[in-house]
């Protein structure tokens, strides 16, 4: 029988969670049968696989097990942790707000083996740092990240109470006659795009936001958004639907521009009265001063 303390940084995460990250050897099968046969217990008692580690809990584990292998981390060349660096707007020593630049990739993917969160970890030589906000990579502004899990999940909760805002800096084709107005929709991931629908349809998900029209030119509008749901390609998706594409947003829109003006500026934490705001990108308002 091997005994092991939970540290802080579990406390309050699921049991079956923990083992599958602390023994990636051992499957999920193997994890539910363990605990419900009693050769994985908590002080001495049996648990099920839902329970969450509270203060001064120790776990004891009657099976034969490898102990877990020393993290490897991505090794970060001189110019990658200067970019890093320059680019963070806010850290202390629980979260960080990143000032993600175009191009920058979020995750690691089919195409890439390594993002901005990998190479955080690496950064803090921390596996357990994690966003909990995401940008596309054409996308600027403001990411969210946690560096230790019980901060990670206290801002996941957050935004799904929606007690987090998040603000955006827009450009579109096209000119409106209101000064605010809101959209709602219904979106659904499809192959290679964002699916919408005006009506409720099966594995549709609700999708809402507010526009505020800041300046208008030579057929363009500025934007001021604000997310009242965050899913994938939202703003995208709704703004070209009602025949206001993104300037630059070659997926759901036609007209090429140096970038797509979509941009993150504001992130606040209204639980914890925190705010950032980038204020508006140089190059959104030269398009408007120069155009």
């Amino acid at each position: 029988m091997k005994e092991y303390q939970i540290e802080e940084k579990y406390i309050g995460v699921r049991i079956d969670r923990y083992l599958r990250k602390e023994f990636p050897d051992i499957s999920l099968g193997d994890i539910f049968k363990s605990l419900r046969t009693g050769k994985i217990k908590v002080n001495g008692k049996k648990v099920k696989e839902n329970y969450r580690f509270l203060s001064e809990d120790c776990i004891q584990m009657y099976l034969e097990i490898e102990e877990r292998k020393k993290e490897k981390f991505l090794t970060l060349s001189s110019e990658e942790r200067a970019g890093l660096e320059e680019g963070i707007f806010y850290q202390n020593q629980d979260i960080l707000v990143y000032y993600k630049k175009v191009g920058e990739l979020m995750h690691k993917g089919s195409s890439h083996d390594y993002g901005l969160a990998e190479q955080f970890q690496s950064y803090f030589q921390n596996k357990d740092f994690h966003f909990v906000n995401r940008l596309d990579k054409e996308t600027s502004g403001l990411v969210l990240g946690g560096k230790c899990l019980k901060i990670v999940r206290e801002l996941s909760e957050a935004i799904k109470k929606r007690t987090i805002v998040k603000k955006y800096y827009i450009i579109v084709e096209g000119s409106f006659e209101k000064e605010y107005f809101s959209l709602k929709s219904y979106l659904k991931k499809g192959e290679s795009r964002v699916l919408e629908s005006q009506f409720v349809r099966e594995d549709y998900r609700e999708c809402s936001a507010s526009f505020q029209v800041l300046r208008q030119k030579a057929g363009y509008s500025l934007l001021e958004a604000t997310l009242e749901t965050g899913r994938t390609h939202q703003l995208r998706v709704q703004l070209a639907g009602m025949g206001f594409p993104i300037l630059g947003d070659t997926k759901y829109g036609k007209r090429k521009a140096k970038r797509m003006y979509l941009h993150s500026h504001l992130l606040k934490i209204s639980d914890w009265e925190k705010e950032w705001d980038t204020g508006i990108p140089a190059d959104f308002l030269w398009y408007f001063n120069n155009k």
